[in-house]
């Protein structure tokens, strides 16, 4: 589901809430009155506000509730990443696999760490466009991954905990609050430079879009 239908869905939700909401109360405060417009769209008082009221709340949730649904087949052309001499000993190969990230996994984690107010994060949606956020501070916390603190609702802490060495992958999540459901955790993953900057994706209940760390 695209970022345009999860927030129309969203939109007519709230829409249909509040209308159920003011056809309430505007039925308690006038008896004589069987008729309200809101938006231009006339509503008989007589008709149950509850159902209305219900009708926006599940709009309002739908996307999220169905966001597991919307799941991109498996590309069947690509063949899977394998790490290593490609041998197990009995034959096999040795699935794709992660390694805890520490700061001393790929160079350009160095940098960071190092410079950290040089560089920030840029975030990309198609409802709020491009975006980009200051880095305050990064840290090493041992069986933890690298923490990078940036300026984003506040101060938001940006854990990466994994990586594939073979092709300087690192992958991540940070938490963010979003309107209605409250906390969601996001997922990143970025391929890492030797200079410290990053170009990948975040997601989230079926949406995504781009991340990167970029220097100021």
């Amino acid at each position: 589901m695209s970022d345009n239908e999860k927030y129309t869905l969203i939109g007519l939700g709230i829409i249909l809430t509040i209308a159920g909401i003011v056809i309430f109360v505007k039925k308690l405060g006038n008896e004589g009155t069987n008729k309200i417009k809101l938006a231009g769209v006339e509503f008989e008082l007589s008709a149950p506000s509850l159902v209305i009221f219900v009708v926006g709340v599940a709009l309002t949730i739908s996307p999220y509730l169905l966001a597991p649904l919307y799941i991109s087949p498996p590309e069947q052309d690509k063949e899977p990443v394998i790490i290593g001499n490609g041998s197990n000993g009995n034959g096999g190969d040795h699935p794709k696999h992660r390694l805890p990230l520490t700061e001393f996994s790929l160079p350009g984690i160095s940098k960071i760490l190092e410079t950290a107010d040089n560089y920030q994060i840029v975030l990309v949606s198609d409802l709020k466009g491009l975006r980009t956020f200051d880095i305050l501070r990064a840290n090493s916390i041992e069986k933890k991954g690298i923490v990078i603190e940036f300026r984003y609702q506040g101060v938001t802490k940006l854990t990466l905990s994994e990586y594939d060495g073979e092709n300087s992958i690192v992958y991540g999540s940070y938490l963010t609050t979003v309107s209605f459901i409250g906390t969601q955790e996001v997922s990143v993953e970025l391929e890492l430079s030797v200079d410290g900057t990053a170009l990948g994706s975040w997601s989230n209940l079926g949406v995504s879009g781009k991340f990167a760390i970029e220097k100021k």
